[in-house]
């Protein structure tokens, strides 16, 4: 899939959006793709009724002396909401767990977003039913170690295994942790993984890269590599989330060295909120981004909830400059959300 994939789909836009949304004027119309959930984290996904059967059957680590201490502490807790801005900032997942919960539900919920890889792996079928029935479904590499032609194969292998799970209209993506690859000695996997991928033709691979924010420098040369050795896969880059990773105009100027690479942007909340001269920059590059029919994933509850932003008023920027958006949940288990509730979301704001 490249960036094609706008033209075959047009069909199944949703315009009714448009109905009580009068786009301002600008050099492009925007597409707004509600029909589908452009960006969702297998991981975080996890049904409630899951996480419950696995704690009952003793298969989460612990699970009972974490359930046991919020029992002890109910009534001294502070939100699901705190806790995970708590480990945001910083503190262990362990320590996350330990803080005191408002209901059982909070601790269930909070555990949903970092449920183990092996049960989710076990249970992919089950989650991805579980969740929209046309989605583009975002699963992690495995991490990069030993021989670089074995780790291909094996990434290659997890692939198709989550493949096989899919629903009929869902797409995997492959998600790849920068921090991971951002160095010479992993490059190496990075290298066989789309030379591997470049000798067949049965996968044509969406990849996403995300997790630790690292400058845009640091990973042009990966982007570069996979548009050199698989001109057809679609490029999807987490940029801009927390937009007090680097500093504001850092993340802005970084888009543009994205452009030449990318199908689309997760996030990009720092082109939405930056003001002033730098936010003129922005609206330049969200043109251009219009022009080159790049996207941007919003996630509604997920961008206010990790603190990207206090509303969505953003999102006004991005239809003004004529920029494709592509509605998401990110993680929907974790964030106690869904595609409808995402929509509403967005139509809400963008009737205001």
């Amino acid at each position: 899939m490249h960036s094609s994939e706008g033209q075959t789909q047009n069909a199944r836009v949703i315009q009714s959006i448009f109905d009580f949304y009068v786009l301002p004027a600008c050099q492009m119309e925007p597409s707004i793709w509600l029909d589908r959930d452009h960006h969702i984290h297998l991981g975080g996904a996890v049904p409630l009724e899951l996480v419950k059967e696995w704690a009952e059957n003793g298969l989460i680590s612990d699970s009972q002396i974490l359930i046991d201490l919020h029992a002890a502490h109910f009534g001294q807790s502070i939100s699901t909401k705190d806790a995970l801005l708590k480990y945001r900032k910083g503190l262990s997942l362990v320590e996350a767990y330990q803080a005191h919960y408002d209901t059982l539900e909070d601790f269930l919920t909070l555990f949903r977003a970092y449920a183990p890889q092996e049960l989710v792996r076990a249970n992919a079928a089950r989650i991805m039913k579980s969740i929209a029935p046309r989605a583009d479904i975002r699963i992690s590499v495995p991490k990069p170690q030993g021989d670089p032609d074995e780790w291909a194969q094996k990434t290659i292998t997890e692939f198709t295994y989550y493949k096989q799970c899919l629903q009929p209209e869902q797409n995997l993506v492959l998600q790849f942790q920068r921090q991971e690859f951002n160095n010479q000695l992993n490059r190496a996997h990075f290298n066989a993984l789309t030379a591997a991928l470049a000798r067949q033709s049965v996968i044509q691979p969406m990849f996403d890269f995300a997790s630790k924010p690292v400058r845009v420098p640091d990973i042009v040369e990966l982007l570069r590599q996979i548009r050199t050795d698989l001109p057809k896969a679609y490029i999807i880059y987490h940029h801009g989330e927390l937009v007090s990773a680097f500093d504001l105009a850092d993340r802005v100027e970084d888009v543009e060295l994205l452009l030449p690479y990318v199908d689309r942007i997760g996030h990009a909340i720092c082109l939405g909120v930056a003001e002033g001269e730098l936010g003129e920059r922005a609206c330049q590059i969200l043109r251009s981004m219009a022009q080159r029919k790049i996207g941007i994933e919003v996630n509604p509850t997920s961008n206010i909830t990790l603190g990207g932003a206090p509303n969505l008023n953003y999102v006004h920027r991005f239809v003004q400059c004529g920029v494709d958006l592509y509605l998401g949940t990110d993680d929907p288990g974790f964030l106690a959300t869904d595609l409808d509730k995402e929509r509403d979301m967005l139509r809400a704001v963008l009737r205001s």
